[in-house]
């Protein structure tokens, strides 16, 4: 009904790819699996203590999708801007 796909590494804890069904939005899935993994990721805070939503962004960062970001902050999320660098080579 709702899923994302976590990426571990030594210091955060990264949701992407996140998707609910119909039947998922209609209940809530999604609140529910992102409530358990912070819990549970709370646990490990000595080892990584980051939970990156991952962007809010549309258009190539250019426009905030003010929704998703309101939805993130329901989970106490913050955002924050990356810079971004071109290396020419």
């Amino acid at each position: 009904m709702a899923g994302s796909l976590l990426y571990l590494t030594s210091n955060v804890v990264h949701a992407q790819y996140i998707a609910a069904s119909e039947r998922g939005r209609e209940t809530g899935a999604l609140d529910w699996l992102f409530a358990c993994l912070i819990d549970y990721y709370k646990a490990e805070a000595s080892v990584r203590p980051w939970f990156d939503f991952g962007i809010s962004t549309e258009s190539g960062g250019s426009v905030l999708n003010e929704g998703l970001a309101f939805q993130k902050e329901g989970f106490g999320a913050r955002t924050i801007c990356y810079d971004q660098y071109t290396l020419m080579l």
